[in-house]
């Protein structure tokens, strides 16, 4: 049975996996469609809205093992289908990098919560922006169209 937090997350959770899963989209292009939307989402909501997951996160994760679990199990579902994706994009060549999929999707999701706070603390998207940049320039390494 799931705790109220992992029902309030799956919704979320939900419609950034069906984002990073249509097939009508390449994975490259499903990657950046499911960044993109982190943009436009504080640019239509605003830049200090609330994103309780990694707020809780710094707040309850140490206080209460039911919420520890149900934090780690949100991180858990989206980092694997970020990381399904990332593969996804290895094999059709879209990206240099070759690095373990789960590593980076790990690695990206964990960021990611940090650029959020970032965001909120500057009131500014730049820090998303720039964040965004780098994991298709650096990190993900994307291949220019031949």
């Amino acid at each position: 049975m799931k705790t109220p937090l992992e029902n309030s997350t799956d919704g979320w959770n939900q419609e950034c996996r069906a984002k990073l899963t249509d097939r009508t989209y390449s994975p490259l292009n499903r990657l950046k469609n499911y960044f993109n939307d982190k943009i436009t989402y504080f640019l239509e909501h605003g830049l200090s809205c609330e994103c309780a997951l990694p707020k809780m996160a710094l707040e309850t994760s140490q206080l209460n093992e039911v919420m520890r679990g149900a934090i780690k199990y949100s991180f858990d579902s989206m980092a694997s289908v970020l990381a399904q994706t990332i593969r996804e994009a290895q094999v059709a060549d879209e990206i240099n990098c070759k690095d373990d999929a789960d590593m980076l999707a790990n690695m990206i999701n964990s960021a990611l919560q940090g650029i959020i706070i970032r965001v909120q603390i500057d009131q500014s998207i730049v820090p998303l922006e720039q964040f965004v940049a780098l994991i298709f320039t650096n990190i993900l390494q994307e291949k220019s169209p031949s």
